[in-house]
């Protein structure tokens, strides 16, 4: 070592080279732990950030779909106000979930506000809140501000409904089972005068005589002793034979009508005749099963159907969301289809929702003998010629197009199959509304259990399966009509029938709705 380094040790220090690098690294570390800790805090902030967004995404879409849901008239406050509970519930929910975020309740803001034109809700939720770090802690980086905001818009489109309801001779069944009881005892011993082609006495007392029901002055059995199936049944055997019921006080001890009603002829006068369950086939004079039904109190079929369609107009009317938004077009079917609303027969359907309610409750029944036939291809062939296509539902006059169509299914020419809609030739019979981009829905309403003869013969094997687990012929006809299996409905009973409708309806409401972030 020389002398001036020895006399200058600061020197001789920055000479020295042992131990450079360690100390240069050293001092390097800590900027480079802290580039570290940001990078990964960074990669955890994005995910929050993003998982956030998504919540937020979520909420508002969530919201401008309670608004719409719970929308009816007179409530739009309350609509929104559902909506902006719902859009903050299900934000807090989504980021309740994440770990290294916060984001207090009150710092989430959500607004739904109702548009015109097109009828529907728009809705925006902001929020602000932090991430916390998870490696910055040691220099000082304990939490960073994070936020965002995301709005959505539904907008309801104008919808079009069209109902073709069957109002043929057999929707005039009694429509419950305990109707049915009522109006079968009750014709059992009518007293209604026979006279043919004018009232159903005239055929009930032929199915007496044609198919055994009553021997000289003896009355029905009262047990399941009546033979074997008619050879073109094909249904269950056990539904062949007539089921056990009293009689009581409707005959006296010679098995005769105590009322003096029944069935007239080579059988005897006041003989019990086979029990009817349908009030069709009514004459101009009232003297018919029709009448002996409303004098009874007794609820026939077409009456669900004509309620459950004017509970579906009403529906309409509390959920629209803008003057004119829904319009209806109601029509009925038995030889051909008529216009219910709107009369006149000039539009297809009408934005005036409370004269097509008044329309509805307005229906009946045919009451010329025999008009209640039906032919359920001539009529939805003429409504199909006469509907005009769908359109995209931005515009009153370009609204989503739905076709309900209600129906025991049965016909009476060319086949008591409806159609068949399942042959080559008939299949387009539905095909046409398809074809026009309307939505097709059916509803088949099979027969309660009757133990007519002539329904057992004559109706029997089209409307019940061939083989136990098989289809019926109107069952798969009708399956075949609607636009998809979640289109078609089964329902005899009164409720059922209503539920159904308003399924039907909310499918046809809810489907259009379109939504855009």
């Amino acid at each position: 070592m020389s002398m001036t380094s020895a006399n200058n040790p600061i020197r001789a220090l920055l000479l020295e080279r042992r131990g450079g690098i360690a100390f240069m690294s050293a001092l390097l570390l800590i900027p480079i732990m802290m580039m570290v800790a940001l990078a990964v805090d960074y990669g955890f902030y994005v995910q929050a950030q993003s998982q956030l967004n998504l919540a937020a995404d979520a909420a508002a879409l969530h919201a401008v779909r309670v608004a719409a849901r719970t929308y009816t008239s007179g409530s739009l406050s309350t609509s929104i106000q559902a909506g902006q509970t719902a859009a903050q519930q299900w934000f807090s929910a989504q980021a309740g979930v994440l770990t290294q975020a916060s984001v207090p309740g009150n710092n989430v803001i959500a607004s739904v506000v109702f548009t015109q034109n097109p009828p529907g809700f728009s809705a925006n939720v902001s929020y602000t809140g932090t991430v916390r770090s998870q490696m910055g802690a040691g220099f000082g980086f304990l939490t960073y501000p994070i936020g965002g905001n995301a709005s959505a818009v539904i907008a309801n489109s104008y919808v079009e409904v069209l109902m073709l309801l069957d109002t043929s001779s057999s929707m005039a069944i009694a429509a419950t089972t305990s109707d049915i009881a009522k109006l079968e005892s009750a014709t059992m011993c009518s007293t209604q005068a026979a006279t043919a082609g004018q009232d159903m006495t005239a055929y009930s007392w032929n199915y007496t005589g044609n198919y055994g029901y009553a021997s000289g002055n003896n009355p029905p059995p009262k047990s399941a002793v009546n033979g074997a199936c008619y050879s073109s049944y094909t249904g269950a055997p056990g539904a062949c034979f007539y089921p056990p019921q009293s009689l009581g006080s409707l005959v006296d001890a010679n098995g005769r009508c105590t009322n003096g009603g029944g069935g007239p002829g080579a059988f005897g006068m006041h003989t019990p005749q086979a029990p009817c369950a349908f009030a069709c086939h009514s004459s101009t004079t009232g003297n018919d099963y029709y009448a002996l039904a409303r004098s009874l109190g007794v609820t026939l079929r077409i009456d669900v159907v004509e309620q459950a369609a004017a509970n579906v107009i009403s529906a309409m009317t509390s959920l629209q969301q803008s003057v004119n938004q829904f319009s209806a077009g109601v029509y009925a079917f038995e030889n051909n289809y008529s216009a219910v609303y709107p009369s006149g027969g000039l539009t297809e359907a009408g934005t005036n929702l409370s004269a097509a309610l008044a329309a509805v409750q307005a229906m009946s029944v045919p009451v010329v003998p025999n008009t209640g036939d039906t032919n359920f291809t001539t009529a939805a062939n003429g409504l199909a010629s006469f509907v005009t296509p769908a359109g995209d539902g931005t515009s009153q006059a370009a609204p989503h197009k739905s076709l309900f169509i209600v129906t025991d299914g049965m016909q009476d020419t060319p086949s008591r199959v409806m159609g068949p809609m399942t042959s080559g030739t008939n299949e387009q019979t539905c095909q046409q509304f398809k074809n026009k981009g309307i939505n097709v829905y059916v509803l088949y309403t099979p027969y309660l259990p009757l133990p007519n003869p002539w329904y057992i013969s004559n109706d029997k094997q089209y409307a019940e399966p061939a083989v136990p687990g098989g289809t019926s012929p109107i069952l798969a006809a009708l399956q075949a009509c609607a636009s998809s299996p979640a289109n078609f409905f089964q329902a005899s009973d009164p409720s059922a029938i209503n539920a159904a409708m308003q399924q039907m309806l909310a499918s046809a409401l809810n489907s259009p709705a379109r939504v855009a972030k």
